[in-house]
């Protein structure tokens, strides 16, 4: 009986002096996971360039929405509707009418010398009552002309002087030309168009007083804007005009470099409506949070609190619109922006063999 042969007692001397081939020769070291056909994207999304561009061209957004509203905000209270905005303040507030009653009042009766005409008319000591007979003609004609402010007539008045004092309001404010309406109290409106219907209002009430007066020569100014809250208004003019050139020159700046740097003008689309959007959204805080304090600053003169409103409230309302542009612009901009951003990710990967 035969039985095969043993198998060797010992081993090979040495390694074999053949290669043992375990796939195809590619001259790459072999791999313990099988290869599926995943590689890595050449460009990723997110580059260190990709980044700093991004964060450019999201400044510039802030930067230029900043600045086209520092120019809108500064070119709406230069506007003379901004000014004339306040009649809507004396029409409808009882507190404002009372002072803007008082303040012609006051000047009525001052500039017609009632007091020295009292004085003259009473004999011997009686005219030591003038003074107090003074302040009682000054409420009788505080009354008529309150009557008189209630009027649409009026508030046609007081636009039309609000008008023709606003081109030396702005002269003022850019430091040129030399002015009739304002001075070291401020900024008055010239109001001797009221006077006739001042009278009228007198005579109804059987007070003539002021018939036997030659009003031509009465000067009727009531104080708009004192001197602190005009020189507050130089100031924010001057910070406006400055602020908006130097967003500009920055947006711009921003702007090109990071079109510059960005390779995928998708994310720079994206990265600038972003941008965009957060600074409608900077803009509409600051202007809520500054109303008060805007208001209070141009408190002086017969500006009380209403009319004040109402001259924020005007520049505010104009810009609006503005920044409604500016938020649909970056709604568009972030849409598109990702959109294409997406499209653009799923092309590279499908021809990088990404599944």
């Amino acid at each position: 009986m035969t039985f095969p042969d043993s198998p060797p007692t010992q081993f090979p001397e040495g390694p074999p002096t053949e290669a043992l081939h375990l796939g195809p020769a590619t001259g790459e070291a072999p791999s313990v996971m099988p290869r599926s056909g995943f590689v890595l994207a050449e460009h990723p999304l997110l580059s260190g360039r990709t980044v700093i561009a991004m964060v450019l061209l999201f400044l510039a957004g802030v930067s230029v929405v900043a600045g086209s509203s520092a120019i809108w905000t500064r070119n709406q209270l230069l506007d003379t509707d901004t000014w004339t905005a306040t009649s809507t303040a004396i029409a409808t507030d009882p507190n404002v009418q009372a002072d803007v009653a008082h303040a012609i009042a006051v000047e009525i009766v001052a500039s017609s010398d009632v007091e020295a005409a009292i004085s003259s008319a009473l004999p011997g000591p009686l005219g030591q009552l003038a003074g107090p007979l003074t302040d009682g003609a000054t409420s009788i004609v505080e009354q008529a002309v309150l009557q008189v402010v209630r009027t649409d007539a009026f508030v046609t008045v007081w636009e039309a002087a609000v008008r023709v004092t606003h081109a030396e309001f702005i002269a003022d404010l850019e430091g040129e030309g030399r002015f009739t309406s304002i001075d070291e109290r401020g900024l008055s409106l010239d109001l001797r168009a009221v006077l006739e219907s001042v009278r009228t209002a007198l005579d109804q009430r059987g007070i003539t007083v002021l018939d036997q007066l030659d009003l031509s020569g009465v000067t009727v100014r009531v104080l708009l804007v004192d001197a602190p809250g005009l020189e507050k208004v130089r100031s924010a003019v001057g910070i406006l005009k400055a602020s908006s050139v130097a967003f500009l020159v920055i947006g711009a700046v921003l702007l090109i470099a990071g079109l510059c740097l960005a390779r995928r003008r998708a994310i720079a689309v994206l990265s600038g409506g972003a941008g965009i959007l957060v600074g409608v959204a900077a803009v509409l805080i600051v202007a809520t949070v500054g109303r008060t304090r805007a208001a209070l600053q141009l408190m002086g003169g017969v500006l009380d609190r209403a009319a004040a409103d109402a001259v924020v409230d005007h520049v505010t309302a104009g810009l609006r619109p503005l920044l409604l542009s500016c938020a649909l612009l970056g709604v568009m901009a972030v849409v598109v922006g990702g959109m294409l951003t997406v499209r653009s990710e799923r092309r590279n990967a499908s021809q990088s063999g990404i599944v």
